[in-house]
Formats: structure tokens, C-alpha cells, sequence
């Protein structure tokens, strides 16, 4: 019993230092990925998309508020209102 209670013991350390090892190897991908958007310019694409994230969320929702407005003004679908 007491052989068995250390292999498991021994897995259960070897399973912890494993997770701890990923979670190490995700956060220093992560700060290379940072450190490279960094280094690019800032009118790079990749960049400009994650400077621009709250902008774009706000036209998203400013554009969902004009279809639900037009949605409700009239009877027709979006796409075949009459211009």
C-alpha cells in the first residue's frame, strides 16, 4: 500500500510541474508575441488592429442601433429598403 501511495504521489508532482511548465511556456509566448507587436510600426495591420479594438466596437454598436432603428421603422428587410 505504502509503494502504491508514493508512485502516486510521485505522479501527482509530476502532473503539477507539467501544468506549471505549460503555463510558464504560454506566458513567455505571450511576451515574445508582445514584444514583437512592439517592435512593429504602429500602422502595421496586426497592430492597428488591437490599437483600434474599442473603435471598431463602437461603430459595431452605433451600426446594430441604426439597423434595429430601421428594423423598427419600417416593415421591410434591411437589405431591400428603398434608397
Amino acid at each position: 500500500m505504502r509503494r502504491r501511495y508514493c508512485s502516486l504521489r510521485k505522479l501527482k508532482v509530476t502532473v503539477s510541474h507539467a501544468a506549471e511548465r505549460k503555463q510558464k511556456k504560454r506566458r513567455e509566448m505571450f511576451q515574445k508575441m508582445q514584444k514583437g507587436m512592439d517592435a512593429m510600426p504602429e500602422d502595421f495591420p496586426p497592430v492597428a488592429m488591437f490599437n483600434d479594438v474599442a473603435a471598431t466596437r463602437e461603430n459595431s454598436e452605433r451600426i446594430l442601433e441604426l439597423l434595429e432603428k430601421d428594423r423598427s421603422g419600417s416593415e421591410e428587410p434591411v437589405g431591400t429598403a428603398a434608397k
